[in-house]
């Protein structure tokens, strides 16, 4: 629903830039029509709109100077980033298993993580206390686990160097993500794994929640200490070992 600071500045738009006006109508007539028509794929949809939004402020310059219009494209990111990550909840419900060998599975985290994030090998530190083993495991949402973990820390301080370990027991493969910055509020704390919580300007905080749905999905767990001998956390992954 429009309030009145919204109808006063779409009207200001009729009247100065009637085409970005009309334009605009389209778009949303448009996007009436495909979902009453059963098109939900409103992710697409959203990323149209995106489109259209920066081609109209590459033509009218002038628009980015209206804090009304920038807010506008700050919303229009926030839904695009929103349907991302509630797509990413979703795919985690979808597990394709394989066996895998714990070692070599192990050792090749850190081309993985460099490769997938901006660690470099030098902020990696190792703390391997492992067995070999076969684990049964979707790589790619186990992966994804690992990597949204390492962003998390890497979104905080790029710099910040990350121990990753690795141990078993007989049950069990436990990998473990560990930063040295201080640990987390215990309003997070209190709803770490619940979905749309984060305390980061523009994030919607669904990483960790499906990170945890994850594991779930793999008769594993996630979970979170503060890590010892040092202010930091501690985030373990436990994954069955097949017997």
């Amino acid at each position: 629903m429009y309030n009145i600071e919204d109808k006063h500045f779409i009207d200001a738009l009729a009247a100065s830039h009637p085409e970005i006006h009309n334009h605009l109508q389209k778009i949303y007539a448009g996007m009436h029509n495909d979902l009453r028509n059963g098109c939900h794929d409103i992710s697409n949809i959203i990323s149209l709109i995106y489109g259209d939004y920066q081609l109209l402020a590459l033509r009218h310059p002038e628009l980015t100077g209206d804090e009304r219009w920038n807010m506008l494209g700050i919303d229009i990111r926030n839904l695009i980033e929103a349907m991302r990550s509630i797509g990413e909840f979703r795919y985690a419900a979808n597990l394709q298993p394989v066996n895998l060998s714990i070692i070599p599975y192990i050792s090749g985290l850190d081309n993985l993580i460099c490769s997938k994030t901006s660690a470099r090998p030098g902020q990696l530190i190792h703390n391997y206390h492992m067995d070999d083993g076969i684990i049964s495991i979707d790589a790619d949402k186990i992966n994804y686990v690992i990597l949204a973990l390492v962003r998390n820390v890497l979104d905080i301080n790029k710099h910040a160097e990350i121990e990753i370990s690795a141990y078993t027991d007989k049950a069990y493969l436990y990998i473990g993500i560990t930063d040295f910055l201080g640990g987390l509020s215990s309003d997070i704390r209190a709803r770490l794994f619940e979905p749309f919580n984060s305390d980061k300007t523009n994030h919607i905080g669904l990483s960790l929640a499906t990170s945890f749905q994850i594991l779930l999905n793999h008769s594993g767990e996630l979970s979170y200490n503060e890590s010892e001998g040092h202010s930091g956390s501690c985030f373990t992954l436990k994954v069955p070992l097949i017997s």
